[in-house]
């Protein structure tokens, strides 16, 4: 706040201070006085220039009204509490509004009935209330202290002048409607809406408070793109930057009371390591930025602050320094990826075994799951956000036919993004009959024109699935043991099964459930759609059960040879729990040996 404000904001209290004489009642036509709608308590948000404060007759009307020392509403607009014009605000009705007052502060109220023919009072607790005046009817009467008024049943809107009462810290003005309302029984009604005034000092009043103030890096933006965000940040956006992004930060400014800060101070942003910035540009990057300190004047609503990468297509950082009038609001370290500089493949999240399937890429070939991770990097090793897939360079052997999938649609590929860190594509075997082991290497083109190359990665392309094996991990079982059954898929070449071939139509897992439970879903006995072979074998996991036999089980899987079922018995047998004459023979001979050792351990001991 600035000395002459600070004076003004006093000798307004001062004046203030001389009492009601001052104020002046300005006639209004009772088509215009009071609330925009029936019900609610009304309080003149809007300071005079005067001197005087003013209460417009016919009961009220915030368009006209003016306070001294009325300093700022703190609670938000919204569905219980409506602007008025820009000059005042109401609570509906049974609803509460909270404020900030100087001392001594005079505030014009006004109150409107919701139901026809009720009294309507204003009650004030920390301060008096006068100058009452109504749109019909009459005044019914002042209480003892002044610090009530209530009007008779034919007025339906009352407006008065509230006063802070000397030494209050806060001061609350409630306004009630009823039948039974009277000046001596205001509160005999229901409640229209409440106003908590906090009375605050002059001296913090409009002056930054830095804990009270909001300062964060919102959402980058694309060069030319308005900083904005859509709303502004409640926390720091610390992920890295693409390249070429510009860096946005939020400032609003508070007083100690919470209280927005208008648009009289100057805000300044200064960075390092050559970063320019701009305070309020309309568009990022679309302003003449040359420097790396800027100064303008705060913006009521909040200020948005521009920061551009300190070197283009670099890796790099730069810490902004914000300050308000003098006063240091906050320190942000913003750090930049620079141009894609790499390609790699995650070999151990992808597929390295494809199915020659005979598609290209644009849809994805039933039965076959060929999944590509990658992840690109700056030439620091960052991971950065790509706006296209990768595409096959170099390929040798089976996979010179290769394509990969070029879309982003969340099921065959999705660019790689700083958040994701990674991309994913689908590879497609156009051509069914070329089979056998390859290589190939990923490549992509960066913002620079220059042609980016993976290292070459194994690969081997198998046909479809033309024979099956299946096995169990144990001949039998115990009851509450876990038996383990394994399908392996081999195409034609006896080569295992492309990662992601599907079992198939036809497939059947049979296990006879009177001894065997099914623990993997996929392995029920008509398999889900998406049951796979992965790394050549699908497994399927059941829980033993407790009766002892022998149970059947039959395994067939969709093949090219029309392979038949695979046919067995499992058995379940019941844990022993008899001891064999050798077994015991054996316990006692450890019981010997062990005794024999502590007799020599002894004689030992008694020689020394």
């Amino acid at each position: 706040m600035s000395i002459k404000t600070l004076r003004k904001r006093i000798a307004l209290v001062a004046v203030s201070a001389l009492g009601v004489g001052l104020m002046s009642v300005v006639a209004a036509p009772v088509a215009s006085a009071g609330l925009v709608a029936a019900g609610g308590l009304n309080i003149a948000t809007t300071n005079s220039t005067t001197g005087a404060v003013v209460v417009t007759a016919g009961g009220g009307d915030t368009g006209a009204d003016r306070s001294i020392g009325f300093v700022a509403v703190t609670s938000a607009d919204g569905t219980d509490q409506v602007a008025v014009s820009t000059t005042g605000r109401y609570v509906k009705a049974g609803t509460t509004g909270t404020a900030n007052a100087l001392a001594g502060a005079q505030i014009p109220v006004s109150a409107k009935e919701t139901a026809a023919g009720s009294a309507v009072s204003i009650i004030v607790s920390g301060g008096t209330v006068s100058g009452g005046v109504v749109d019909a009817g009459s005044i019914s009467a002042y209480n003892g202290t002044n610090t009530a008024v209530a009007t008779n049943t034919t007025a339906t809107t009352i407006g008065a002048l509230v006063t802070a009462s000397a030494g209050v810290t806060s001061m609350t003005i409630s306004a009630y409607e009823g039948a039974s309302v009277t000046a001596t029984a205001p509160t005999n009604g229901t409640l229209l809406g409440r106003w908590v005034i906090t009375v605050v000092s002059a001296s913090v009043s409009g002056v930054v408070s830095v804990a009270d103030s909001t300062v964060y890096i919102g959402p980058s933006q694309a060069k030319g793109t308005a900083c904005s965000g859509g709303t502004a940040p409640t926390f720091d956006n610390l992920a890295r930057n693409d390249n070429g992004r510009v860096a946005c930060i939020r400032v609003a400014l508070a007083d100690a009371y919470g209280v927005a800060l208008g648009s009289t101070g100057s805000l300044q942003a200064s960075t390092t390591n050559g970063s320019l910035v701009e305070i309020g540009g309309a568009a990022a990057d679309a302003y003449t930025a040359s420097l790396s300190f800027d100064s303008d004047t705060y913006a009521t609503a909040g200020s948005w602050v521009s920061v551009l990468q300190p070197v283009s297509n670099t890796a790099g950082s730069t810490t902004v320094t914000l300050t308000y009038q003098g006063v240091v609001l906050a320190t942000k370290t913003i750090n930049w990826n620079g141009i894609a500089a790499s390609i790699e493949l995650d070999t151990a999240n992808s597929v390295s075994t494809f199915l020659a399937s005979g598609s290209s890429a644009g849809t994805v070939p039933a039965g076959s799951l060929k999944g590509i991770v990658y992840r690109i990097k700056d030439a620091a090793g960052n991971i950065v956000t790509f706006g296209s897939q990768p595409t096959v360079a170099d390929a040798t052997g089976s996979m010179i036919a290769a394509q990969l999938y070029t879309g982003d649609d969340g099921t065959s590929g999705n660019y790689q993004t700083i958040s994701a860190g990674k991309g994913t594509s689908t590879m497609f075997l156009a051509n069914a009959n070329q089979t056998g082991d390859g290589t190939y290497k990923l490549s992509i083109t960066n913002s620079a024109g220059t042609v980016v190359k993976s290292p070459a990665y194994n690969a081997k392309v198998v046909g479809g699935v033309a024979t099956f094996t299946a096995s169990w991990d144990k001949a039998s079982y115990n009851p509450g043991e876990i038996a383990t059954l394994t399908i392996k898929g081999l195409d034609s070449a006896g080569r295992p099964a492309a990662d992601g071939t599907l079992l198939g139509t036809g497939t059947v897992i049979s296990v006879n459930t009177d001894g065997f439970g099914h623990l993997t879903s996929t392995c029920e006995t008509t398999p889900a759609t998406s049951s796979a072979f992965l790394g050549g074998q699908k497994t399927c996991k059941f829980a033993v059960k407790n009766t002892p036999g022998s149970y059947s089980y039959s395994v067939k899987v969709a093949t090219s040879t029309s392979q038949a079922e695979t046919a067995g018995t499992l058995n379940v047998v019941a844990a022993s729990t008899t001891v064999t004459n050798a077994e015991v023979l054996a316990s006692i001979v450890k019981l010997i040996a062990s005794i024999n050792k502590q007799i020599k351990a002894l004689q030992k001991s008694l020689k020394r």
